[in-house]
């Protein structure tokens, strides 16, 4: 499944919605044997950035390593603007973008 859009998004979904750690780095693996384009790599990295915190290096490194394997994977396939606005960019909300929209100053 290199490259299949529809298994990377059923995949990414599973590194946040599942606690079993053991399945979780399993999907690890498998996106990083699986993702091929730089829309593939922004998606997985995205996913994975917020799961890089001391509480799962202290308590989870095994886990850990693998997502830093594959979020050092995404970054090596990304120039560095690419990489910069993933890593900066926070979770889009449409019902906060359309209230300030809504909200803005008409003037």
């Amino acid at each position: 499944a290199v490259g299949n859009e529809g298994a990377i998004k059923g995949l990414i979904p599973l590194l946040d919605d599942t606690s079993d750690e053991s399945t979780r780095g399993r999907v690890a693996d498998i996106l990083g044997r699986i993702i091929k384009t730089k829309q593939q790599y922004y998606q997985v990295f995205f996913a994975l950035k917020h799961n890089l915190n001391d509480k799962i290096y202290s308590n989870k490194f095994d886990l850990y390593e693998k997502f830093y394997q594959l979020i050092l994977q995404c970054s090596q396939n990304l120039t560095y603007p690419e990489f910069y606005r993933v890593w900066h960019q926070k979770p889009s909300n449409l019902w906060q973008k359309l209230w300030q929209y809504l909200n803005r100053p008409i003037f």
